[in-house]
């Protein structure tokens, strides 16, 4: 789904920042926080160690 402001576009990985800023600012905790909690999905998610 093209975030608000971009549709009609295709979904580029820039884009993930956008994401990012907005959770940020949805989201009570750090922003390091969250980027670590982000990390650590990911890596659960793919199976990968980190």
């Amino acid at each position: 789904m093209p975030l608000n402001g971009f549709q009609g576009q295709p979904n580029r990985p820039e884009q993930a920042v956008r994401v990012f800023d907005v959770l940020c600012e949805l989201r009570p905790e750090p922003e390091d926080e969250i980027a670590e909690v982000l990390l650590n999905n990911t890596y659960a998610l793919f199976s990968v160690s980190g």
